[in-house]
């Protein structure tokens, strides 16, 4: 996690860094790369103090914004806001969580769409050329990158863990379940996974392509050699 934050840290947890810039304002600090901000000002700028901490550079930041409400009679989880009965960092650590979550898995969506766009092209010169525009040593970069994706999100992510915050009380686990099916985290994880399946099926079907016809390549060349040494013998024989 962080190492030297820039503002006291509140609490921590796993895969997590609660820190408090003042009064009732928090960053959610993740160790996937995801921030959350509650009740703080310049958001940008302190961010931007967050850069130092990246261990690789984002192309397209994902920015998502939803309004949590204090003083409701009840939790309740809506499209653009959550109402919470009092102040409870616990039950900010959750919205905090499910938020981090929903921006990275489409951090995620993005990756696994364009690895996708990658394969359309290469599969329609297949069908239209019956050539095979790809290195081998790029179809297991690609692997490489869909298993890291899926490790990424089973044990970094955690997106098929609850938080350890809401074992012992039923009153968090049901705001964390209403806030997980209002971002459709398990549908959207679902969906990521069939297509990793897919990329990592697709990938191996091409790399035996190229196999296949390495293997013919060096067939053909074997049997080149073989017919010049024949034709190089019979040369000398009737010299």
């Amino acid at each position: 996690m962080l190492k030297k934050p820039p503002f006291p840290v509140a609490e921590k947890e796993r895969n997590l860094v609660v820190l408090q810039p003042g009064g009732e304002s928090y960053i959610f600090a993740f160790s996937f790369g995801a921030l959350v901000f509650f009740n703080v000002k310049n958001e940008k700028k302190v961010a931007g103090s967050f850069r130092k901490y990246a261990h690789a550079v984002i192309p397209k930041l994902i920015r998502e914004d939803y309004s949590v409400a204090i003083g409701n009679e009840t939790d309740a989880v809506t499209f653009d806001e959550v109402r919470i009965k009092e102040f409870s960092l616990d039950k900010l650590i959750l919205i905090a969580t499910v938020l981090a979550q929903s921006v990275s898995v489409e951090h995620i969506e993005n990756v696994v769409e364009t690895v996708l766009h990658k394969f359309e092209r290469i599969n329609l010169n297949l069908e239209r050329e019956s050539k095979l525009r790809v290195r081998g040593s790029d179809l297991i970069k690609i692997l490489g990158t869909t298993n890291l994706i899926l490790q990424q999100i089973l044990s970094r992510l955690s997106l098929l863990d609850k938080p350890d915050i809401t074992w012992d009380s039923p009153e968090l686990e049901t705001l964390f379940g209403h806030m997980r099916k209002m971002y459709e985290l398990d549908d959207r994880f679902r969906a990521v996974e069939f297509k990793l399946d897919s990329i990592q099926d697709n990938s191996k079907a091409l790399l035996s392509i190229l196999q296949t016809r390495r293997s013919e390549r060096l067939e053909i060349i074997i049997v080149a050699l073989i017919l010049i040494e024949v034709v190089l013998f019979v040369y000398e024989l009737f010299r």
